[in-house]
């Protein structure tokens, strides 16, 4: 797996930031490890996940590159709070 220079740049931010979801900075060190080439053993066991979360995330970023490690689910969750919230807030 190869990634450009700003790629890598970013992935590397993602795994280091401390307000970012667990998930998403998992992915972008799953991504890291695979470009480093280390072995799907390794990053198993670095990661704590099975076979098939790395194979996912890997063919997923194939195709979406940096939008997989996005969060859309958690996005949605907020989204859908925020509105539930104001929508309490306008019938008292």
């Amino acid at each position: 797996m190869s990634l450009s220079a700003s790629e890598r740049q970013e992935l590397t931010a993602m795994q280091r930031s401390r307000p970012l979801a667990v998930g998403q900075a998992r992915r972008a060190r799953l991504i890291l490890l695979l470009e480093e080439g280390a072995s799907r053993q390794t990053i198993m066991g670095e990661l704590r996940c099975d076979s098939r979360f790395v194979s996912t995330w890997k063919s997923r970023f194939e195709v979406d590159r940096l939008g997989c490690t996005r969060d859309t689910q958690g996005e949605r969750r907020a989204r859908i709070w925020c509105d539930w919230k104001r929508a309490c807030s306008t019938t008292r």
